[in-house]
């Protein structure tokens, strides 16, 4: 029905189409769309490492000396996991990282850090409020994540 045959009978397709120009055409999905590198898994995907929660520890305790609040490290690990997952899977951070310097690509980080602050909202409302509410802190705490998150939304695998 489709394509043509060769001299021993086997059918031959019609067209032939690379996967690239398939899923451009959107004939089929790009299932690398969401994929994620051990790398990044490593960076986060559930853990922080250890540089990074002993930096989030300390700001943490001088968030809670200069604001009265009690916030828990766990907590907010777990908070600032969840917010760092949702910005990579940020199409626009994923082009800003490919297309500008890291120093640039900050820019954009804390342009789209709202939103995953939104979309993260309901699990853990006091230090995301604390976040929306605060630039400073949110800079600080959410700042760690940049040369991670930037060095691998920049590949072009992901």
């Amino acid at each position: 029905m489709f394509g043509s045959k060769d001299k021993q009978g086997r059918e031959l397709a019609f067209h032939l189409y690379s996967m690239k120009q398939a899923i451009e055409e959107g004939f089929i999905i790009d299932v690398l769309q969401s994929y994620v590198t051990y790398e990044t898994m490593n960076i986060g995907g559930g853990s922080l490492g250890a540089d990074n929660k002993k930096k989030l520890s300390e700001i943490i305790d001088d968030i809670n000396a200069r604001t009265g609040l009690n916030l828990d490290v766990d907590e907010a690990s777990r908070a600032v996991i969840q917010i760092r997952d949702l910005m990579m899977k940020s199409d626009d951070l994923r082009k800003s990282a490919r297309n500008n310097s890291e120093d640039d690509f900050r820019f954009s980080f804390y342009s789209n850090v709202e939103d995953a602050l939104i979309a993260g909202f309901d699990q853990n409302r006091d230090f995301y409020s604390l976040l929306l509410d605060n630039k400073d802190i949110q800079k600080e705490v959410l700042g760690l994540f940049i040369p991670g998150l930037y060095k691998n939304l920049r590949q072009d695998n992901i």
